[in-house]
Order: structure tokens, then C-alpha cells, then sequence
């Protein structure tokens, strides 16, 4: 237990925490990243664990299409998301676009408006990553709160993401 414990760490024990936050410093400080391949001890439960340059580059696409969302920059942003990509409602199971032509429909009206996102916290396992964020500058200067689940496609190069999954809280 000890073992995998060590596989991850608040981000104040790791040095700094992501660029991309622009939240407060005790989110910074409960925000857990994983922990560098080094530093993980090893047990027969490690070879199973995902390789670090998995892992690394599951993130660094998660990381890359977040901050291509709050650049509202469409066709950058739309490479990283295979031909086939479902985005769904994650409580009522709705597609809400099959195929990155509808996914692309949803995002330019999105982009229209000045929005951008906050990450206030981030999961990974394996292939899937969980955001935790704060949505500002939709129509209406609405405000909301999102959990996203990406998955990504790791069985060729460059990885994308093939699935979304949404849960979405407007604030009142």
C-alpha cells in the first residue's frame, strides 16, 4: 500500500505545479501529480503499472488540449481527437457528437464567445484522465462547473483522444 501511495504526491512535495493553474494556492497545494518514474519504488505491482512515457505523453495531450480550448484555437485543438470521437453526457449517456465533424460544429460555437477554462484538479489512470474545471465566458456571461473524463487512444503514435465524457453544472 505504502508503494503506491508514493505514485503520487500533493504538487507542493514535487516542485511547482502546472502552468496552466490559475487557481488559488491551496487548490495548487491538493492537486496531485504523479510522481516521477525514479521515485516510485519497485514491487511486483510496478510492472503493471503504465509506463512513464505512456503516461507522459497521455498527459501532455490532456495538457495540450486544454490550453488550445482556452486559446479558442480551433483546428489545433481539433487534431487532437481521432476521426471517430464521441463526446457524451456523462449522467444521462446522450451522444453529443459522434465524429469529429459534430464535435467540431459544438466547439465554433464555443469558440465564439471568450471563454476559457480553470483546471482545479486532474486524476489519471492509465489511458483516462478526469478534470475537475471551472468554465467562464459562456453566452450570457455564464459560468460553469465541469468534470471531463478524456479518454486517449494510446495503440499508435501521436496519441488522440476518442472519447469525452461531460458532467456539467451551470452556476446560478
Amino acid at each position: 500500500m505504502l508503494n503506491e501511495m508514493r505514485a503520487f504526491a500533493p504538487a507542493r512535495f514535487l516542485g511547482q505545479a502546472p502552468s496552466f493553474f490559475k487557481s488559488s494556492s491551496a487548490v495548487k497545494q491538493h492537486y496531485f501529480i504523479r510522481a516521477a518514474a525514479s521515485s516510485r519504488q519497485t514491487s511486483s505491482r510496478t510492472s503493471v503499472m503504465q509506463s512513464s512515457s505512456e503516461h507522459d505523453g497521455v498527459l501532455a495531450l490532456v495538457n495540450k488540449q486544454f490550453e488550445l480550448y482556452n486559446a479558442r484555437d480551433l483546428e489545433k485543438f481539433m487534431d487532437l481527437f481521432t476521426e471517430d470521437v464521441i463526446a457524451q453526457d456523462a449522467i444521462t449517456d446522450e451522444i453529443l457528437a459522434s465524429g469529429k465533424a459534430q464535435l467540431r460544429s459544438r466547439y465554433e460555437k464555443r469558440f465564439s464567445t471568450p471563454v476559457h477554462a480553470e483546471l482545479l484538479g486532474r486524476l489519471t489512470l492509465g489511458p483516462v484522465v478526469h478534470d475537475r474545471e471551472v468554465i467562464f465566458g459562456l453566452p450570457d456571461n455564464g459560468v460553469a462547473e465541469c468534470l471531463a473524463t478524456y479518454v486517449v487512444d494510446t495503440s499508435k503514435s501521436p496519441y488522440l483522444i476518442k472519447k469525452v465524457k461531460f458532467v456539467w453544472k451551470p452556476r446560478t
